[in-house]
């Protein structure tokens, strides 16, 4: 499959799902990397400026996809820290989705409760209508002009902080410690686990990095765990998944379930 993951900030793609990425990757699926922004406000620091923030991120973006076998990782560059502009931004997306012409859409659930960050909201809504959207000719007509075609992605994964249930679950268990070593390749990551765990030492030097390390390992994998308890698996990611109509999700049986109080269906697990 062609899978294009859609994301705000460098860190969000490993963090989420790093797992299932490198499972993907390991298993020939073709991944490209869409990161929205370089995260360059993505630092407590006052050392450096936002441009170096911006290279630093870019960088420990690279290289924690390398891990995980993303084939193309791309920076569209857009403003960090919520002065995202939407119309702007959707356009770019469904050029996007023209462009590498992917089966499945990843990206941030824009319906998850308490999501502070505008960020996670902007780009996970704008991805959902490029991926659902992407399939009109008359929509950005300008992007056929330039030799693109329209493209119809099947369905949209919702990763991270959902709004509802997750109805799919992917076993992780094979491939969580290589997530584990990507997502410790970003700066932010290391500060937020080193403050998460009030560790004695700063995130510098073999000794803080092996504490912070063992740490990780110990929170996420016991997330992981956590999350593939209720179906059976030793570790897992959690899923949001809908399926893609012309301009619309496929969901009006289920959402019409739902409003009649009947059962839910049971999630999709992948062992």
């Amino acid at each position: 499959m062609n899978i294009l993951v859609i994301f705000p900030h460098p860190d969000d793609a490993a963090l989420n799902a790093g797992g299932t990425l490198a499972r993907w990757a390991s298993e020939g699926h073709k991944i490209t990397a869409i990161c929205c922004t370089s995260g360059n406000v993505g630092t407590l620091r006052r050392d450096q400026t936002a441009a170096e923030v911006g290279a630093a991120r870019s960088a420990e973006l690279h290289a924690a996809h390398t891990l995980l076998g993303i084939e193309e990782t791309h920076i569209l560059n857009f403003p960090d820290g919520g002065v995202l502009d939407f119309q702007t931004l959707r356009a770019a997306l469904v050029r996007c989705v023209r462009q590498y012409k992917p089966d499945r859409v990843v990206t941030m659930d824009p319906w998850a409760r308490y999501e502070v960050h505008s960020d996670h909201t902007t780009v996970g809504r704008a991805a959902g209508e490029a991926a659902a959207f992407a399939c009109f000719p008359l929509l950005y007509s300008d992007q056929l002009d330039s030799g693109l075609c329209p493209h119809h992605a099947r369905e949209v994964w919702y990763m991270g902080l959902l709004g509802d249930r997750p109805n799919m679950y992917v076993n992780i268990g094979d491939h969580l410690d290589r997530k584990i070593d990507a997502v410790l390749k970003f700066e932010v990551s290391l500060a937020i686990l080193d403050g998460l765990f009030q560790a004695e030492a700063t995130p510098s030097g073999e000794a803080a990095m092996a504490t912070i390390k063992s740490r990780a390992h110990e929170w996420m994998g016991g997330l992981a765990r956590r999350m593939g308890k209720p179906v059976g698996l030793p570790a897992a990611e959690a899923f949001l998944t809908q399926p893609c109509a012309p301009g619309h999700f496929d969901n009006m049986s289920k959402l019409y379930a739902q409003m009649l109080g009947e059962p839910e269906t049971e999630p999709v697990v992948h062992l």
